[in-house]
């Protein structure tokens, strides 16, 4: 009788350890899905917030590319973005947001991505991000070209069976972002992806030595010569056109600062900015000078370049003529000062460019 109690005591102590084992075990997988979904989580929100991967993302998908440089098209303000593919920095796609069944799985322990999420269910691919992106434009624009972004991520989670060792997990809040998107879920994320702030400067002139500038009738605006590049931050000048004297710029929005001489501009002289697509002109300043004198204008403008294939030009326009005198760019002085890098003595027109955003 004493053999079959402690019998049976020992049998009741090994069912204990196994209830023991096999709790440890959930507990064990429990925490590993933890980690995992949070690893998830945080490296989707590290791709998104990488500039290099974020500049592959760009690049990549056509419903971006009003963010890129190179298109005229701004993006509007308050527009949803959902059918977009993220890329890593390596130019390798990271997760498909346009497609319904591309998600995670947890099988390996780590945030794999996989291809057969149901929202009906299915274990090995159980977890998903429901990627969305809102242009925010600033000033109160309708439209912009570097807005800020608000990217949001709703947790999708869809197993085949409660048996899922995630659905005992208190994280697991499927409830969040499905009205509206201020209700977020705990696996949910939102941030605010700001455009870089980029100052990107450029100038150009009409440096010589020997040139002479030509008369000026009066009467009619003539295109003054710029010849030279002298620096382009970032490629923000797309091209200097010798022959027609045309600047062409990257879209943004721009402070120019002219600088224009004058020789015998007896009647007195106009400056302008002029946009040789839309014949839209911008007045930078005038001047005068007596009859073997010089004189220069130098005036800003501010204006913004909606398309890259417009061309501006400086031009000036003179009230009175003066065969006399080479006088719209000056009278070339080949014996003075030294020619230091080789581009020319005489700066007679010079065109500053600082660019933002």
């Amino acid at each position: 009788m004493e053999l079959i109690v402690v019998m049976a005591i020992i049998g009741l102590m090994g069912l204990g350890t196994t209830a023991l084992v096999n709790n440890l075990v959930k507990l064990n997988t429990k925490s590993n899905t933890k980690s995992t979904l949070f690893s998830l989580r945080d490296q989707m929100i590290k791709t998104l917030k990488d500039e290099e991967s974020w500049a592959q993302t760009v690049a990549n998908n056509p419903s971006l590319s009003c963010l890129r440089e190179d298109n005229n098209t701004k993006c509007n303000n308050n527009a949803v973005v959902t059918n977009f593919v993220i890329y890593n920095r390596q130019n390798v796609i990271y997760f498909r947001a346009n497609n319904g069944t591309h998600g995670f799985t947890d099988k390996t322990g780590e945030n794999i991505s996989c291809t057969t999420y149901n929202a009906a269910g299915n274990n090995d691919c159980p977890y998903r991000y429901d990627v969305r992106l809102r242009f925010i434009c600033n000033f109160g624009l309708d439209s912009c070209k570097s807005p800020d972004i608000i990217i949001q991520g709703d947790f999708k989670y869809s197993p085949a069976d409660d048996l899922h060792i995630a659905n005992s997990m208190e994280l697991i809040d499927t409830a969040g972002g499905e009205v509206g998107w201020e209700a977020r879920g705990k696996m949910d994320f939102e941030f605010r992806k700001s455009q870089p702030d980029k100052i990107d400067k450029f100038q150009v002139m009409f440096a010589t030595t020997n040139t002479p500038g030509g008369n000026c009738n009066s009467g009619n605006w003539r295109t003054r010569s710029l010849n030279y590049i002298n620096y382009n931050h970032n490629n923000t000048l797309i091209s200097l056109n010798n022959p027609n004297s045309s600047v062409q710029m990257k879209l943004g929005f721009y402070t120019c600062e002219i600088k224009a001489e004058s020789y015998g501009a007896i009647g007195g002289f106009k400056i302008r900015l002029y946009n040789a697509h839309t014949t839209d002109s911008m007045i930078v300043g005038s001047g005068y000078s007596a009859q073997d004198t010089s004189t220069v204008v130098i005036g800003s403008v501010d204006f913004e370049v909606t398309n890259t294939n417009h061309f501006y030009r400086i031009q000036h326009y003179c009230f009175q003529d003066n065969p006399a005198h080479n006088f719209d760019m000056g009278i070339p002085k080949p014996n003075y000062g030294v020619d230091l890098d080789g581009i020319g003595i005489n700066r007679y027109t010079i065109m500053t460019c600082t660019r933002k955003g």
